[in-house]
């Protein structure tokens, strides 16, 4: 059985008649979805995300070197935080463009399995977020035991950004192109969002529609975000993301 539109579950069979079930992406990242909704803190939930991420498109099936490791790599970090041990990782570092290697205390993933937090005590700043789909092995070191827990955790913003020293209180006016794009980019910003009123009830095209309000520990994100979105969104405060991005205007180089 073999459907060629909006397949869900696919079925190939062997020259043995055996039978191959395989799901399809939507549906692996739904039962991800669930798994962390219903289990948050279970370590079996944690095992069978990991199982899942080796049979999507962007895992083991990748066609990108880039990404054809990450599957081993979140069965590695699973097991050392299981095993609460440090790991040895060979990280890619994007603004260098070269390989790191580090060692760090793996103490939880975000949803999806974006990104690792870890504590890495000779970085400047110790509870930090590394990208998954850049680090390139790991090393189970288990004679290095870790001395941190999950707990120290002290919160993950909307961008899934763990809670640094330094927090920033947002407010932005959105039109509904940024206001859509935002949510799908990053679906846990939506409980953030209200709708707001135009002068008179009137809107333009273009108008700013949506507020969003939020906390958030780093604004390299929400920067980023602003700025591939010129005149959709209004920074109605934060004195530092404004700086922020004037800066990042400076280097703009693009021709």
């Amino acid at each position: 059985m073999k459907q060629e539109n909006r397949r869900i579950i696919y079925d190939s069979f062997d020259e043995k008649g055996a039978i191959t079930i395989k799901f399809g992406e939507d549906e692996l990242i739904c039962i991800s979805d669930a798994l962390t909704r219903a289990f948050p803190e279970h370590d079996l939930a944690r095992g069978i995300q990991a199982k899942l991420f080796q049979h999507a498109r962007f895992g083991l099936q990748s066609q990108s070197s880039v990404l054809s490791n990450t599957p081993l790599v979140i069965r590695d970090l699973h097991q050392a935080m299981t095993d609460r041990v440090q790991v040895a990782i060979t990280y890619f570092s994007a603004n260098q463009g070269t390989l790191d290697k580090r060692i760090v205390e793996p103490l939880e993933f975000t949803e999806l399995h974006r990104y690792l937090i870890v504590y890495d005590a000779k970085a400047y700043i110790k509870i930090t977020n590394l990208k998954t789909s850049r680090i390139q092995s790991v090393e189970i070191l288990n004679n290095k035991r870790s001395t941190q827990t999950a707990n120290c955790i002290k919160g993950i913003d909307v961008f899934d950004i763990a809670c640094y020293e330094e927090q920033h209180a947002l407010v932005l006016n959105m039109t509904p192109l940024a206001y859509r794009l935002m949510m799908e980019e990053y679906p846990r910003t939506e409980p953030y969002f209200e709708a707001i009123s135009g002068e008179n009830g009137i809107y333009t095209e273009g108008s700013f529609k949506y507020q969003f309000k939020a906390t958030v520990y780093s604004l390299l994100p929400i920067a980023r975000f602003i700025m591939g979105l010129p005149g959709h969104i209004k920074i109605v405060e934060s004195a530092a993301l404004v700086a922020d991005i004037k800066k990042k205007m400076g280097l703009f180089c693009a021709f």
